[in-house]
């Protein structure tokens, strides 16, 4: 069994195990985006933006692990919603929180002068959605 926090590559899951460790390796990754998320949202509400250079930087590099576990998620779906049910049931739960705390931060992002960047966190955000789409379609 690989630890959560390993790279897991886009193929064939299929063990339980694999998928239980895709799962959260994708929560791990989203709590971490959204702790990052969350930091952004408070400078920017004080106003302190010259810390988001280095909020931004982590954002990609989570962003990119998200986006490589969606689309891992979004290929093996039916095998993983059978293979583990009650975690995915948890997942959509947290997943619905992140998703909701993505939209604070893109309204927040919007306000910022400049308007909201294109950075990794915030596409993901915005591509997110379908690619959460195609996963729930393949159940």
């Amino acid at each position: 069994m690989t630890h959560p926090a390993e790279a897991i590559p886009t193929v064939a899951i299929d063990t339980p195990e694999s998928a239980r460790d895709l799962v959260l390796r994708l929560a791990d990754t989203m709590d971490k985006l959204l702790e990052l998320v969350e930091t952004e949202t408070e400078v920017l509400r004080v106003g302190e933006h010259t810390h988001l250079d280095d909020i931004e930087a982590g954002k990609v590099m989570l962003a990119r692990r998200y986006i490589h576990d969606i689309e891992c998620l979004k290929a093996n779906a039916p095998y993983i919603g059978h293979a583990i049910p009650e975690l995915v049931a948890e997942f959509r739960e947290g997943y619905a929180q992140f998703r909701a705390a993505l939209q604070v931060n893109l309204a927040m992002m919007a306000q910022r002068p400049g308007g909201a960047t294109h950075s990794g966190a915030t596409h993901a955000g915005a591509a997110d959605g379908a690619a959460y789409a195609r996963a729930q379609a393949g159940r």
